[in-house]
């Protein structure tokens, strides 16, 4: 886990595990330009099962990019892998992610989601 400075309540509440302040912290850092921190820690939190990370993962290797400023390496084969993990848990954007997946639309016609929180 990382450790933070605790500038805020929310800061300190993911320092100390709490899973919503630890993927909030991971959005505040993406949106203020922290990118790689910000995406490895919501990579952290899919693989420790928590759904919107997933979801987020997911559609970031699906789309090649996360809030359209932070670019990833598009792969289909990880995307595929963390959006049915969010599917399963019941993510109605995951589920639409995959489906247009198996249909093969063009990448443009994907749901790119916002959804944080």
């Amino acid at each position: 886990m990382k450790n933070y400075d605790w500038n805020t309540e929310e800061e300190w509440l993911a320092a100390n595990g709490n899973v919503k302040a630890r993927f909030n912290v991971a959005v505040n850092e993406i949106f203020d330009g922290k990118f790689k921190e910000g995406f490895s820690t919501l990579v952290e939190l899919a693989d420790e099962g928590h759904e919107i990370s997933q979801l987020q993962v997911g559609s970031a290797y699906l789309l090649g990019h996360i809030n359209e400023t932070y670019y990833v390496k598009r792969d289909v084969k990880k995307a595929k892998k963390y959006l049915n993990k969010s599917a399963k848990q019941g993510n109605k954007y995951a589920k639409m992610n995959l489906k247009s997946m198996k249909e093969d639309l063009p990448i443009s016609d994907y749901k790119s989601t916002r959804c944080y929180g």
